[in-house]
């Protein structure tokens, strides 16, 4: 899981995530910060439903609105 790489460094190549994952993790718990990983199922599942949540709120508020309900 390298998302925590590949946001706070979105221009080194995904051939040194490995490297930096490790150590974004370790910052993490030095300063007492949560560092959650996401096997792959489980973060397609948590996607689908966030996707679902907007659907349903986009055809509650409609066209125009949603960015003020999310933004």
């Amino acid at each position: 899981n390298f998302h925590y790489s590949h946001h706070l460094f979105p221009t080194i190549s995904r051939e040194y995530f490995p490297i930096t994952t490790p150590r974004i993790r370790s910052l993490c718990e030095k300063h007492g910060l949560p560092f959650i990983e996401v096997g792959f199922v489980e973060c397609v599942t948590g996607m689908v439903t966030n996707m679902n949540e907007v659907k349903k709120e986009f055809a509650k508020h409609g066209a125009g609105t949603l960015s003020l309900v999310y933004g």
